[in-house]
């Protein structure tokens, strides 16, 4: 599938996720799929997602700053916290779930878009038949948090997905990093790429940090390297998805927009 192409009207692009507090030592600030809309800013970008009336006016100034659509934010009484702790480039977090499940409205109205990207925040947010419900063509799945279960106090910890294979690769964009796409398909490196480009995956972006993107395309794999920049890698990925969607709902080369992004 070619990139989406705007002709005379604007492309509606939905992620459909969740928007919670970063805590990072001693500063907080809202994460989740705002890292997503940062590259999306003045397209006709609709967040779905829970936000808290806990820190709605703050929220809202920042949509209207970013130049996204409110028409996907639903309002539960917190926002989801999520206190960050790093180690190098490794992370532990701590996740204190306040939103609710995503409702069929939510999936309803993500349905409805041109460009979808699903971004799990919980890993529990939606069944596998929910789920299999928003695929498609210009669908892309980010499975970081899915790859994350949730032990009883709030700490996130690895875990192996392969059951949720068969319906990740109705997909045709799939992302995640070198250990989230081993513990979804049990393989390691390309091998992992390949085995979901195999089984019908159109684009495979492998996300190595510091060290760049390895890009899985028609069958061969690219190797994109980083731009050096400093600073906080909270939201890294997540900036990356967003820079490409935004690139490839524009021009649909899909190694010039992951070497773009």
């Amino acid at each position: 599938m070619g990139g989406r192409h705007n002709k005379g009207g604007s492309l509606r692009i939905g992620v459909l996720g969740s928007v919670h507090r970063d805590i990072l030592g001693q500063e907080e600030y809202f994460g989740g799929i705002v890292y997503n809309l940062l590259p999306l800013s003045g397209l006709e970008a609709y967040p779905i997602t829970w936000a808290g009336r806990d820190k709605k006016e703050e929220f809202e100034e920042l949509l209207s700053v970013l130049g996204v659509k409110k028409d996907g934010i639903f309002y539960c009484e917190k926002f989801n916290r999520n206190t960050l702790i790093y180690h190098g480039e490794e992370r532990d977090e701590i996740l204190e779930a306040n939103a609710p499940e995503i409702s069929r409205e939510q999936i309803d109205f993500a349905r409805s878009m041109d460009f979808l990207l699903v971004n799990f925040i919980r890993g529990d947010e939606l069944t596998q038949e929910e789920f299999a419900s928003l695929a498609g063509d210009g669908r892309m799945v980010d499975v970081h948090s899915l790859t994350l279960g949730v032990d009883k106090r709030g700490r996130r910890y690895p875990r192996e997905i392969k059951e949720w294979f068969d319906v990740i690769v109705l997909f045709p964009f799939v992302q995640g990093n070198q250990r989230e796409l081993h513990l979804l398909t049990g393989e390691s490196g390309e091998r992992a790429i390949r085995k979901l480009m195999n089984a019908g995956v159109e684009a495979v972006f492998m996300t190595m940090g510091k060290k760049g993107v390895l890009l899985g395309y028609k069958g061969k794999t690219l190797y994109i390297p980083a731009r050096e920049r400093e600073g906080d890698p909270t939201g890294a990925g997540d900036i990356f998805s967003g820079a490409f969607i935004r690139r490839h709902t524009d021009r649909g080369c899909l190694p010039f927009c992951a070497l773009c992004s």
